[in-house]
């Protein structure tokens, strides 16, 4: 069986790093696959692996492709598609020329992940309402009276979003057979929008062995992990946030609680590229006066390495997540998974004490609390239901049996 997996990006965030996982664990159960992309940093590429049809930066053309079909992008694509022959299409993040691409695969049994909120929200797919709490109603004529913002260049900006998606929207219903949804949650909103989705869990699969004196979670008994990590009341307990760093991530929010300095077992990282629109300098000194530490964007590598030495991953998101794969690197690096109740992120958080609402200090505070007293043995008992969630969910091999079960079922075939 053969693949065209499609992203507009190749190394972006999340949903990118899960189309090259996707084609990974395809390629390791026996099946093949091909990456078409469109990312306008890379040069254009065309091997039997990958090929990069290297997109325009301008964001006027950009624009066109997003409002008109593109004839000549379709036959480039359509030829390629051909000369592959494929049995199914999976396209992940696709924000270039969604019309034209969906196009040109209109003869192929077509699949895509909903990796976010921004197919079904206009305000950047935040969806929540205006007092930052979820938003449950999805009426356009709510999202425009709340949302549109109060000045004309904001409304007109939220109409050009609001015409695109619905524009958009109709060419997904028609020429998408099915779509997945890694969380719960998101497949609620997607099927409530009209879209025919079914839950496919990510799958992620990382390098536990990176150190000798890595945290060996849900094979070994609870006095083995004990005597290993032993060490853990009498230092301070690292806790790790990492990712892009933006207002939507409840990074301030966090801050808000962290600037009393008072969680003394406490330590803070911080990690990740700091988006444009934040004054950068003002943030790292914010952090820094918390007695936090910040690590600009480094190898994921890295990142895991630090993570195997951690004792807590917190996702403080304050727009509504979808499955960050941050939670999922957690339970690999046995790190206990702490987050806000947004979104996919309460379905992997596994301990009703690691949730909080991010709206609330005191619940924030209650979490942090928690991370700081919890005795080993209650950490590594949460440590083996998170191994137990990832064992059930995210392993490669189911993840890749759910996608060929889907593609042999031909559920939700176009009629």
């Amino acid at each position: 069986m053969k693949a065209v997996i499609i992203s507009t990006y190749y190394n972006y965030g999340g949903a990118e790093i899960q189309a090259l996982l996707e084609k990974k664990y395809l390629e390791s159960s026996g099946y093949h696959a091909l990456l078409l992309t469109f990312d306008p940093n890379i040069q254009n590429t065309e091997d039997k692996n990958h090929i990069n049809i290297a997109r325009s930066k301008s964001g006027i053309i950009k624009r066109l492709n997003d409002v008109f079909i593109n004839p000549i992008l379709i036959k480039k694509i359509r030829k390629i598609i051909k000369e592959y022959n494929p049995d199914f299409i999976h396209m992940h993040n696709v924000t270039f020329a969604y019309k034209s691409i969906l196009d040109a695969t209109k003869e192929y049994y077509t699949i895509q992940t909903i990796h976010d909120y921004t197919w079904l929200c206009d305000n950047n797919g935040w969806c929540l309402w205006p007092d930052l709490t979820p938003c449950r109603d999805m009426n356009p004529k709510n999202c425009w009276k709340h949302c549109s913002g109060s000045g004309s260049i904001q409304k007109i900006r939220y109409l050009y979003r609001c015409l695109l998606r619905a524009s958009i929207h109709k060419y997904r219903i028609k020429n998408v057979d099915c779509f997945i949804s890694p969380s719960k949650m998101l497949k609620y909103y997607a099927t409530k929008n009209g879209y025919k989705t079914v839950h496919i869990p990510n799958a992620i699969e990382i390098k536990t062995n990176i150190r000798s004196n890595q945290r060996i979670v849900g094979e070994n008994d609870v006095q083995n992990s004990i005597n290993s990590f032993g060490n853990e009341q009498a230092r301070k307990r690292t806790v790790l946030c990492y990712g892009r760093m933006d207002e939507g991530k409840g990074i301030f929010r966090l801050l808000e609680v962290l600037k009393d300095n008072s969680f003394p077992k406490l330590k803070f990282e911080f990690i990740g590229p700091i988006a444009n629109d934040i004054d950068k300098e003002a943030l790292v000194d914010e952090i820094q006066r918390c007695g936090a530490h910040y690590c600009q964007q480094i190898p994921h590598e890295e990142i895991m390495k630090k993570a195997i030495d951690a004792f807590a991953i917190i996702i403080p998101s304050l727009y509504m997540e979808n499955y960050p794969n941050a939670a999922i690197e957690g339970y690999l690096t046995g790190c206990l998974v702490s987050g806000s109740n947004r979104g996919g992120i309460k379905e992997l958080v596994v301990d009703d004490n690691l949730l909080f609402n991010v709206l609330s200090n005191d619940e924030i505070k209650d979490c942090l609390h928690y991370l700081e007293n919890i005795n080993n043995v209650e950490a590594e008992r949460i440590r083996r239901l998170q191994m137990d969630r990832y064992n059930e969910n995210n392993v490669p091999k189911i993840f890749v049996d759910n996608i060929i079960r889907l593609v042999n079922s031909r559920e939700y075939f176009k009629d």
